[in-house]
């Protein structure tokens, strides 16, 4: 039960972090972060890719309707926390990377924490297996 309401305070801070940064962001600029792709492709938003990487444990590990939440609010935050660490003039190039790794870190418990003894397993066979090469 102590492990349930960690998780949700965890969580509940994380959000409204990202809802601070995102606040800030909106003022800064008219449109939503993007990340770097191929000429032929569309930038993907932050809420694009964390939709796009919980849909994708989802289908991996069978997760619960609660649990694909949880997750894409994790992915949301944390990519919306590393894009704020990476606009601050006021970080070294190695102080940005610092934070941005403990950042990922962090995710990675958290998510370890959400899920089953059962999902877990099956999260680490994948993650052993080579990744496939990407589309051209």
């Amino acid at each position: 039960m102590m492990k349930k309401q960690l998780i949700t305070t965890c969580l509940v801070v994380m959000g409204m972090s990202s809802f601070g940064f995102s606040q800030a962001n909106k003022r800064m600029q008219t449109e939503p972060a993007k990340k770097e792709v191929a000429p032929t492709q569309k930038p993907m938003t932050d809420e694009q890719i964390a939709e796009r990487r919980a849909d994708e444990l989802r289908d991996q590990l069978n997760l619960t309707d609660m649990q694909h939440a949880k997750i894409f609010e994790l992915h949301l935050g944390v990519s919306r926390k590393n894009d704020a660490v990476k606009a601050n003039p006021n970080f070294s190039e190695a102080e940005k990377k610092e934070l941005i790794q403990e950042n990922e870190k962090n995710k990675a418990q958290m998510l370890n924490d959400m899920l089953t003894e059962e999902q877990r397993v099956q999260l680490k066979k994948i993650e052993a297996q080579p990744a496939a090469p990407a589309k051209q």
